[in-house]
């Protein structure tokens, strides 16, 4: 009898587990905007009827400047602020779905002191011995930091900001590359970090890495489609785009809008007497200034 209460009590977290999973994923699917992936993650990280972490916050992992950086982060600054959000969520009954939704009815979510903060925070990709975040994007694996363990990183800007005495890190990978983290605890209620917590959040960060990695690729293409293949610079296609989009902000705040235009002096001349790779020299040069 005992035996079978077990695996009634396994079998209901399992159900509770791949509902979590397949809500998330299934909201990520509806996107491909990046901050609207990135906080569909959080939301599912954060949510009572999701993992039900109290904050989390997501770095995104920049290669080219070996760096990791805050992104978005997603909980209270205090006790006070969470009980206020978190009242509202049992009054209103909401679900996941209705708090993934607010995303795209209101910026509360990006205004917030703690998203802020999260937004400001880049650290070095290289120094491990001092930073928690790198040691999980170096080594690809989850970090359970608790104790002792935290006390090592004190000095580190992602623990001064959270100051708790226990927190999860975990890898978002995609085609096993590492690119970005996740960084979750539970400051307020102070329940403690189980197996099955990290075993659960490493499940949907090895989603998320994916369709992060699916947003970013999708943000390239609509900037390749955007921009001049010489220079880099916004096309001529959309430039109008923008221009028009300005002159209605213009005319909606009624503030006034300036356009410069300038153009380069007997470069007819230049590419006629040195060839056009010296003029696309020049172009690039110049775009560059």
């Amino acid at each position: 009898m005992e035996e079978l209460n077990k695996l009634k009590i396994e079998l209901e977290r399992t159900k509770i587990e791949l509902r979590i999973l397949y809500e998330v994923s299934n909201a990520m699917r509806t996107t491909l905007k990046l901050d609207e992936i990135l906080y569909i993650i959080l939301t599912g990280v954060t949510a009572h009827t999701g993992l039900g972490f109290n904050r989390a916050m997501l770095f995104l992992v920049n290669e080219k400047e070996q760096l990791i950086e805050g992104k978005m982060g997603i909980g209270p600054e205090n006790e006070e602020e969470a009980n206020i959000a978190w009242t509202k969520i049992e009054e209103e009954k909401m679900d996941l779905e209705d708090l993934i939704n607010v995303f795209k009815n209101s910026d509360a979510v990006l205004e917030s002191g703690f998203n802020r903060q999260v937004r400001n925070l880049k650290v070095s990709m290289l120094d491990k011995s001092e930073n928690p975040l790198s040691l999980a994007v170096l080594e690809g694996m989850p970090l359970h930091l608790t104790g002792q363990s935290i006390h090592k990183y004190q000095n580190s800007p992602v623990i001064k900001i959270l100051g708790g005495h226990e927190l999860l890190i975990i890898p978002l990978k995609a085609r096993d590359r590492v690119n970005g983290i996740i960084v979750a605890d539970n400051f307020i209620t102070n329940d403690p970090i189980t197996k099955d917590d990290i075993r659960m959040l490493t499940m949907l960060a090895n989603q998320a890495g994916l369709a992060i990695e699916n947003s970013q690729l999708f943000e390239l293409t609509v900037e390749r489609a955007h921009s001049d293949y010489l220079t880099n610079l916004w096309n001529h296609g959309y430039f109008q785009f923008l221009l028009q989009t300005e002159l209605e902000k213009t005319k909606a705040t009624k503030s006034s809008l300036t356009l410069i235009m300038i153009d380069i002096d007997d470069f007819k001349i230049y590419n006629d007497t040195l060839g056009h790779q010296a003029g696309d020299k020049i172009l690039k040069d110049l775009a560059s200034l």
